[in-house]
């Protein structure tokens, strides 16, 4: 993902069968990591997961083997950096 001060932020989210989450958000050079975790809604048939925890709020659509951010009000982001939004599906 991207970041204002550092290279990016590399980020790992597990949704799990209880319809809990949780994510873990590296900070590229910059030694810092933030770990939360909470509830999972699932949103328009299954289509919009939107995870909720004590620091993350985010909605993201569910696509083929990946999950891709949305805005807050639940809009596809856009622009030149829209593919740093992706998250790719890990074994």
């Amino acid at each position: 993902m991207p970041c204002a001060d550092c290279e990016g932020i590399k980020t790992n989210i597990t949704l799990k069968n209880d319809n809990t989450f949780a994510i873990v958000s590296e900070y590229i050079n910059k030694n810092t990591k933030v770990e939360d975790t909470g509830k999972v809604m699932w949103h328009d048939n299954g289509s919009v997961v939107h995870l909720t925890g004590k620091e993350t709020n985010m909605k993201l659509k569910v696509g083929e083997n990946k999950l891709i951010g949305l805005d807050q009000e639940g809009h596809a982001i856009d622009g030149p950096n829209a593919h740093l939004y992706v998250y790719n599906k890990v074994e």
